[in-house]
């Protein structure tokens, strides 16, 4: 993973002279969607990479941006997430066959229509390298004909008779050196079918919680995975599973205002609350301040009063 500098870094070596830009339409929904190249004239490749270039240096001049493996998803706004899981989704091969340069057939209005692109792919390449970025299309993002549009044509308004796609600037996903970033959460989820791949990745952090003997999960709450994968997710990275089990089982009876507690040797999850306490003791987000005693949830600074569910 690389940092935004980094990054920036490598962009702006990609962004010199004698840049080419491509675009490709993402033709239906995943996993039946189709790439297909877009036919632009060199003079509006031109003015696109222009308008797209400029984006691409404004976010990542973003205040505050940061980059963060994907794993340790976390709470912070201004994060560009490094896809770091095993597994990886199906469409990451499909932008990686177009980033390499295998080229799909073109993008025709024969049994096509605008409406039936879901999204975009676009290319940047200088002689030496490239980046390659994907953004979902919102219906919002195609003006069709029916609506009256008024174009401004040497001095008068005249009507467009014809599909508009808007490309804005922005991407949800984005490879270069090698490596997927994705700074649009939401949209990757949807797009990319991430909650199989996050399930699996769960039920990874669950089984190290299980083969370690500490709960007692009668009632299927861990199991059941009933909580934000973020939580779970992050765990994996805990340097509390490199401590002994009965060193976590010891810490929780001595501080049962934490939210959990223990019966016939293990923690008890109860409920869906303690399941979540559980989390965030893996993950150290319970915190005692050496100089007032008050004890926080770390991810926010919230005082931690755990419910009288969870507590027992």
């Amino acid at each position: 993973m690389k940092t935004v500098k980094e990054l920036g870094n490598s962009l702006e070596e990609i962004l010199g002279e004698g840049l080419n830009i491509r675009v490709y339409l993402g033709v239906g929904r995943h996993p039946e969607r189709v790439y297909l190249r877009a036919n632009v004239s060199p003079e509006d490749a031109a003015i696109l990479c222009k308008q797209f270039v400029s984006g691409l240096r404004n976010y990542f001049n973003t205040k505050d941006l940061e980059t963060l493996e994907l794993s340790r998803l976390d709470e912070r706004a201004n994060a560009l997430y490094a896809y770091d899981l095993e597994e990886q989704p199906q469409e990451f091969g499909a932008i990686r066959d177009l980033h390499e340069g295998k080229e799909p057939a073109l993008f025709t209005f024969q049994n096509r229509a605008i409406s039936d692109v879901k999204s975009l792919v676009v290319k940047v390449s200088s002689s030496t390298a490239s980046a390659t970025f994907y953004k979902q299309v919102f219906p919002f993002s195609v003006v069709r004909r029916e609506q009256i549009l008024l174009s401004w044509r040497t001095d008068r308004f005249e009507v467009l008779n014809e599909d508009v796609l808007k490309i804005l600037p922005g991407f949800d996903v984005m490879l270069m050196d090698d490596e997927f970033y994705i700074s649009s959460l939401p949209h990757f989820e949807k797009d990319f079918s991430f909650e199989r791949i996050a399930k699996k990745a769960m039920e990874g952090v669950v089984q190290t919680v299980v083969e370690m003997d500490l709960v007692n999960d009668a009632k299927g709450y861990l199991s059941n995975l009933d909580l934000p994968k973020k939580h779970v997710l992050r765990a994996k990275h805990s340097p509390v599973f490199q401590m002994q089990s009965q060193a976590i089982i010891a810490f929780v009876e001595n501080h049962p205002t934490y939210g959990l507690h223990v019966v016939d040797g293990k923690i008890q999850l109860s409920s869906r609350n303690s399941v979540r306490y559980l989390f965030k003791l893996l993950n150290e987000d319970i915190l005692k301040s050496e100089l007032t005693e008050t004890v926080y949830d770390s991810r926010a600074k919230d005082l931690f009063v755990p419910t009288e569910e969870a507590a027992g």
